[in-house]
């Protein structure tokens, strides 16, 4: 299976007992990625990401907030990375899937969130960069 899972380089992974406030940025797929979209895995559009406990589970949702669209992955800890159980497109129902979620750190902060399945009926990647496009969004205060 060409690539199993793609890491952020240079960064630090995060633990699962700390889940962490991400800012703003958007899904980015640099070329080492390129692989994973010949085995046909659908890669997530994103400018949000939100972390969040499900009873024993942590839920990992890509959104793109302009098309009100969400694909979600739920997890389960593993060590230093989240295994993922289940995933879901919009408030479709949750279906099986095998892959694993990993949160890295630049600089003490978080700067990308990774999910990728291996396995399931649609197989996705979502790679979410911290700040990434967030300057051309803004817009600049000039004095009156």
């Amino acid at each position: 299976m060409g690539v199993a899972f793609v890491a952020a380089v240079a960064a630090a992974p995060v633990s699962a007992q700390d889940l962490p406030e991400i800012g703003e940025g958007q899904c980015f797929y640099a070329d080492r990625y390129a692989p994973l979209l010949a085995e046909g895995v659908f890669f997530v559009d994103c400018d949000s990401v939100r972390i969040e406990r499900a009873g024993d589970n942590v839920v990992f949702s890509f959104i793109d907030t302009g098309r009100r669209f969400a694909v979600g992955f739920r997890t389960q800890p593993d060590g230093e990375r989240w295994k993922i159980l289940e995933t879901r497109q919009q408030d479709r129902r949750w279906r099986p899937a095998i892959g694993m979620c990993e949160l890295f750190r630049r600089d003490g902060e978080i700067s990308v969130v990774t999910c990728v399945t291996m396995r399931g009926i649609v197989r996705y990647a979502a790679n979410f960069e911290v700040g990434r496009g967030v300057s051309s969004r803004l817009q600049p205060d000039f004095p009156n």
